[in-house]
């Protein structure tokens, strides 16, 4: 019994583990294609992270305003 156990909680920390590699993928992919809604998403649902995304965007947006420098709209759309 314990080694069945022990099989599936291996099992499922395996899967967590790549399913957390393949969201930061996913993740990664977004920010290059400035695919913003794409972020929220995988973040919030897939991370269970509300945070971090609107940390990484404001950051975004408060680079454009003090700069001076006018956001494109691939980077607003």
């Amino acid at each position: 019994m314990f080694s069945c156990v022990h099989w599936l909680s291996v099992a499922v920390t395996g899967l967590s583990c790549r399913l957390c590699v393949m969201s930061l993928q996913v993740v990664s992919l977004c920010w290059q294609h400035c695919l913003y809604n794409g972020i929220l998403y995988t973040y919030n649902r897939a991370l269970n992270d509300y945070v971090t995304p609107l940390e990484q965007l404001l950051s975004l947006l408060d680079s454009a305003v003090s700069t001076g420098k006018q956001l494109t709209y691939e980077q607003v759309s």
